[in-house]
């Protein structure tokens, strides 16, 4: 195409628009140059703080809450309840117990922000929950409540002689606690530092040292293991 014909067909105005073709259709004017200026920007309102909800998790969907937290007076749980509440149902010792003292704390009034054994026992315990009625009213940590083969149930009978001790003693708890450290001071009398194997010891080997009255002067376990017949080997601990 020769240079006289694009002269006709388009026309080059002063603005830097390009305008319609003289013998065709209108073209889209294409502008080539910015604006002369930019629009305004319509102002963005902030939103209104919101209000957190104070509400179990997805309850406003019209779920039940994943964990129920303990209550912290159990004067308030619900006695013999049909379904009993999952503070119990899912309750685990905590491996963190390294001392008479955290396992006395456990017992009376929880650790770790769980419930107190000792109330769950009163509470949900077979005392009071012993497999009667439709469904079977089972206690807190038998197998039939926790679906694990009573492994619980296992883990919480080779501990109950040491709960047993602290109420037993629950009218002079320090006394009771001083006793269990004065086992595990016997027994190891070159390792002070708080240890779970300590705990072992004591829910293993104890024996009749736990059914002497608190003033009573215990045997050198040199001779004899607080009532068991004998020290087993230094470093061994029966788990």
């Amino acid at each position: 195409m020769k240079l006289e014909q694009i002269e006709r067909l388009v026309r080059v105005r002063d603005d830097g628009q390009v305008d319609a073709q003289a013998d065709g259709p209108p073209r889209r004017r294409r502008r080539l140059t910015p604006p002369s200026s930019t629009p305004a920007t319509p102002p963005i309102t902030p939103l209104a703080p919101s209000t957190p909800s104070t509400s179990a998790p997805g309850a406003d969907l019209g779920f039940p809450p994943l964990v129920v937290p303990v209550p912290s007076d159990p004067s308030t749980w619900v006695e013999d309840p049909p379904t009993l509440p999952t503070f119990a149902t899912h309750y685990e010792h905590p491996k963190t117990i390294n001392t008479p003292a955290k396992l006395a704390q456990e017992w009376f009034d929880g650790i770790n922000d769980g419930p107190p054994v000792r109330s769950l026992e009163i509470f949900y315990g077979p005392g009071q929950r012993n497999g009667w009625g439709q469904p079977p009213r089972c206690s807190w940590r038998a197998a039939a409540t926790r679906g694990d083969k009573r492994k619980f149930e296992k883990a919480f009978s080779k501990r109950h002689k040491l709960y047993k001790f602290f109420e037993t003693h629950k009218d002079d708890r320090a006394g009771a606690i001083a006793r269990l450290d004065l086992l595990i001071k016997r027994r190891f009398p070159d390792d002070a530092s708080p240890s779970t194997s300590h705990i072992v010891y004591l829910r293993d080997n104890a024996g009749s040292a736990l059914d002497e009255p608190l003033g009573a002067a215990l045997d050198d376990p040199a001779a004899t293991e607080a009532g068991t017949g004998g020290a087993p080997p230094a470093g061994v601990v029966h788990g």
